[in-house]
């Protein structure tokens, strides 16, 4: 049997009682709240993110704008910039067979002239320039 402590018990701890040091540690260190209460980044004003980063001055930052900071130097840009005219409706460009200036790819002729992707694969596969009655009204 166990001897008697000098309070009187028998210094037997019921595992019931405490939580683990790992299982304390995770209660306490990984809760959202822990990590997340009045934090905001300072250049996007994210209030929540994965993970949270610093800045070379100490300031938090979310994780995009950690990521992006890391790897240029600077701040994340937070207006979008302007995209490039899509492929599909280039200024002034027309197909040379059928006219349209709507196709998914533009692609070129033997001759070098664009042409749709219909005419364009048309020609790949039957070495004739499509016939204009193919063409959709679309």
């Amino acid at each position: 049997a166990a001897a008697a402590a000098a309070d009187g018990t028998t210094g037997r701890v019921d595992p019931g009682t405490f939580l683990s040091a790992s299982a304390s540690l995770s209660a306490t260190l990984f809760d959202a709240d822990y990590f997340t209460e009045g934090r905001e980044c300072v250049n996007c004003g994210a209030i929540s993110t994965p993970l949270w980063r610093r800045d070379n001055t100490g300031h938090y930052l979310c994780n995009a704008c950690g990521l992006y900071h890391k790897m240029n130097g600077m701040n994340r840009p937070l207006i979008k910039q302007p995209r490039r005219l899509s492929a599909s409706r280039r200024a002034g460009m027309s197909c040379s067979n059928c006219q349209t200036s709507y196709t998914s790819l533009w692609r070129r002729n033997p001759g070098g002239e664009p042409v749709c992707n219909a005419c364009g694969l048309y020609f790949k596969l039957h070495n004739v320039v499509r016939p204009l009655t193919m063409k959709k009204d679309t």
